[in-house]
C-alpha cells in the first residue's frame, strides 16, 4: 500500500511542468526589428533650396501578442561610432572630421531617438525618413553613423529589449552656384579706346570644391555693331576681379572659398580697344558666366 502515493506525488510533478511550459510559449514577446535598406543612403547638394529627405522602413514583429499592441523603437547611436547625439538632431561625421546634421522623424514629423526618446509603434511596417536641413555647407563625402534599432514591450521597466544594427550615409556631392549680386549689364555710354564700364557687374561664386569660372562671348569678345554677327566694332578684354582675362583662354581657376562663408565675391568688368574709324551707332556683346567645379584638386 505504500507505493500508491509514490505514483500519485510523481504524476502531480509532471502535470505541473507541463502546466509550466505552457505558460511560458504564449508570453507576448518582441522580435528583432528589420531595418530596409541596409545602408540607409540619402544624397544631399548644399545649396539646393530644400531640405533632402529619404525615406527607409522598419518591420516590427511580436510573438503571441494582441494585434494591437504597442511597441516602443528607439533609433540610436552606436556607442562605438564617432557620431553624436545632439538634441533631436545626429551629427554624422565625415572627411576631415567635418559633421553633418540630421533629423529622424516618422510621417508626422516628429523626432525621436536615445533611450529617453521613443517612436510607439504597432507590429508591421514603420515608416520613416532622414531629413537633412538645407544650409549646410560641407566638403564632398559620406557622412555616417552607425545606429541601433532597439524595441521592446514597455518602457524604462527592465523587459527584454531587441535590436538591430544599420549604417546611415549621407553622400554629399561637389556643388557649385552663382548667384548675382549687382547688375546684368555693363554699360560703357560713349566709346573710346580703353574704355571701361560704368559700373562692373559682381556676383558670389558658391562652392564646396575648388572650382573654375568660364566666359563665354556671344560675337568672340568683339562689340559689334547693332548686335550682329560679322558687323564690325572694336575688340575687348574682360577683367575678372580686377585680373585681364585672356580672349583665347577665357577661364580663371579658384581655390575653395573658406569654411566659414562658402562664397567668393568677384566682378566682371570689360577694357576697349582700339576704336579708330569706327561708324557711330550701338555696340553689344553678350557674355555668360558659367561656373564648374575643379575634381581631383
Amino acid at each position: 500500500m505504500a507505493a500508491r502515493p509514490s505514483l500519485l506525488a510523481c504524476s502531480a510533478l509532471v502535470l505541473g511542468l507541463a502546466l509550466a511550459h505552457s505558460a511560458a510559449a504564449s508570453e507576448c514577446a518582441v522580435e528583432t526589428p528589420s531595418v530596409q535598406p541596409d545602408p540607409v543612403l540619402t544624397t544631399y547638394d548644399p545649396f539646393h533650396a530644400a531640405d533632402a529627405q529619404q525615406r527607409f522602413t522598419i518591420e516590427v514583429r511580436t510573438i503571441s501578442c494582441p494585434l494591437q499592441r504597442n511597441v516602443f523603437l528607439e533609433l540610436d547611436v552606436d556607442p562605438l561610432d564617432e557620431a553624436a547625439a545632439a538634441g533631436e538632431s545626429l551629427l554624422l561625421s565625415g572627411p576631415g572630421g567635418r559633421q553633418l546634421s540630421v533629423l529622424l522623424t516618422d510621417e508626422s514629423g516628429r523626432s525621436a531617438h536615445g533611450r529617453d526618446e521613443f517612436f510607439n509603434v504597432k507590429p508591421g511596417l514603420t515608416t520613416l525618413q532622414v531629413r537633412v536641413p538645407r544650409g549646410q555647407v560641407v566638403p564632398p563625402g559620406d557622412y555616417r553613423a552607425r545606429m541601433i534599432a532597439r524595441t521592446r514591450l514597455d518602457n524604462g521597466n527592465n523587459r527584454p529589449e531587441t535590436s538591430d544594427h544599420f549604417e546611415l550615409i549621407v553622400r554629399v556631392g561637389a556643388a557649385v552656384g552663382l548667384l548675382p549680386v549687382h547688375g546684368d549689364r555693363l554699360e560703357l555710354g560713349e566709346l573710346s579706346t580703353g574704355d571701361r564700364a560704368d559700373a562692373a557687374a559682381s556676383f558670389d561664386a558658391y562652392a564646396n570644391v575648388p572650382y573654375r569660372l568660364s566666359l563665354v562671348s556671344d560675337l568672340g569678345f568683339v562689340l559689334r555693331r547693332g548686335g550682329t554677327a560679322g558687323a564690325a566694332g572694336p575688340g575687348y578684354v574682360p577683367l575678372l576681379s580686377g585680373d585681364t582675362v585672356p580672349t583665347a583662354a577665357p577661364r580663371r581657376d579658384f581655390d575653395r572659398p573658406s569654411s566659414s562663408e562658402w562664397r567668393r565675391r568677384h566682378s566682371l568688368d570689360v577694357e576697349v580697344g582700339n576704336i579708330a574709324g569706327l561708324p557711330a551707332g550701338s555696340y553689344r556683346d553678350t557674355i555668360t558666366v558659367e561656373i564648374s567645379a575643379r575634381l581631383g584638386d
